[in-house]
């Protein structure tokens, strides 16, 4: 017998601590909430290292087979920035994560 989805249409997913995050069936406003939630908790957007961690979004792979990946989303959020791996804002991230 396969094994049952959490599902849930819409608004931020908190994934019980008995279910798997690849037992879920993510969608892209459950994504999108996680990602509201990350940058109010953190104050800066998710990216692919975080999403392995973090509770309420799904696993990289998972967004990348269901959703386009990453920068997909963020298109879809409407951000200005949605490539994270190059130019000031790797700098930026490169600069925090040494002093941390």
């Amino acid at each position: 017998m396969p094994p049952k989805f959490l599902k849930q249409e819409k608004g931020l997913l908190i994934i019980p601590k008995n279910v798997q995050k690849y037992h879920v069936s993510w969608t892209i406003d459950n994504i999108i909430c996680g990602f509201q939630k990350f940058f109010v908790d953190n104050g800066r957007w998710p990216v692919a290292a975080d999403m392995r961690l973090c509770p309420y979004l799904p696993n990289v792979k998972t967004m990348e087979r269901k959703f386009g990946g990453i920068k997909k989303v963020r298109l879809v959020m409407g951000l200005d920035l949605v490539d994270f791996a190059g130019g000031e804002s790797r700098s930026r991230i490169s600069i925090i994560s040494w002093f941390h």
